[in-house]
């Protein structure tokens, strides 16, 4: 019960360590102001490369994966499998999108989900990733992807801790979103738009945007 304990106070911690709020206090000269008040408001890697630099998005990418990946590789040292470790991995994601070091205001999750996977099987992080990165860039929907990544990873192991972790990606996405989705007409449409493209208006950034 010690281990148990110990691994997801771990793992929330290690969450904790949000790869855009370091970033933010080790370059503070960088960033023209906080960065939960500029672009989108949201302490990840998209906002970042958007805001910031790509060079600096790549980094808080790295950070956030590499988090999830060592609480996972940390579930497996101590002997955890299966069921255990995806409740590791929820409360990473909870503590990237509610971070206790940088007053809960983080993320949306999605790196530090990748970093998990990747720790968790490789061979479906594999599999998710050629299912669902292309529905990103592609077609836009970005929002889907962490999503498809919790299906097809529950083909391979099934268990109520991807509902966990998908409860947990959504909630962050509604607490941001919380403004426009109570300012929109239709609550449905908006709740689809949130799941389809991560916002609640159905207007995703272009390719061009995000890449130039």
């Amino acid at each position: 019960m010690a281990n148990i304990f110990f691994l997801l106070l771990a793992s929330y911690f290690l969450g904790s360590l949000n790869g855009a709020q370091l970033l933010h206090h080790i370059l503070r000269r960088k960033f023209p102001a906080h960065i939960t008040r500029i672009g989108t408001k949201n302490a990840g890697m998209q906002n970042v490369w958007m805001s910031i630099g790509k060079k600096s998005g790549l980094v808080v990418f790295a950070i956030d994966f590499l988090k999830g990946y060592l609480a996972l590789a940390l579930g497996k040292m101590m002997g955890f499998e299966g069921t255990m470790l995806l409740v590791s991995a929820a409360l990473v994601i909870l503590g990237h999108n509610w971070p206790i070091f940088f007053h809960f205001r983080g993320g949306r999750g999605f790196a530090s989900l990748i970093g998990v996977f990747w720790a968790f099987d490789a061979r479906i992080a594999f599999i998710a990733s050629v299912f669902s990165l292309p529905i990103g860039f592609i077609l836009r929907l970005a929002g889907i992807t962490p999503f498809i990544f919790l299906i097809i990873g529950s083909f391979a192991l099934y268990s109520h801790a991807y509902i966990l972790i998908a409860v947990i990606l959504f909630a962050k996405r509604v607490y941001a979103e919380w403004k426009p989705l109570m300012e929109s007409r239709n609550k449905i449409v908006a709740l689809k738009n949130l799941l389809l493209y991560d916002r609640a208006t159905s207007n995703p950034p272009s390719l061009k945007k995000l890449f130039s």
